[in-house]
């Protein structure tokens, strides 16, 4: 499942989110901004869409209704 976007990070303390957080959350709204169509988010990504289908599956990423 995916973490809402405000939970990246601690915006009280001002300490730094893990890089694959802020990876994970990036390609979560990208997917979201595309409508979930693969193609057009790895190509915003500027990734291969098999390299997106991999990060999707590390990140258990799910579009959300």
């Amino acid at each position: 499942t995916s973490p809402p976007l405000e939970t990246i990070g601690d915006l009280r303390t001002g300490k730094n989110p893990p890089l694959e957080a802020v990876e994970k959350a990036y390609i979560y709204w990208i997917l979201s901004q595309k409508n979930w169509h693969k193609s057009d988010a790895a190509e915003t990504l500027g990734i291969d869409p098999a390299t997106l289908s991999r990060k999707i599956q590390r990140y258990e990423l799910e579009r959300r209704q």
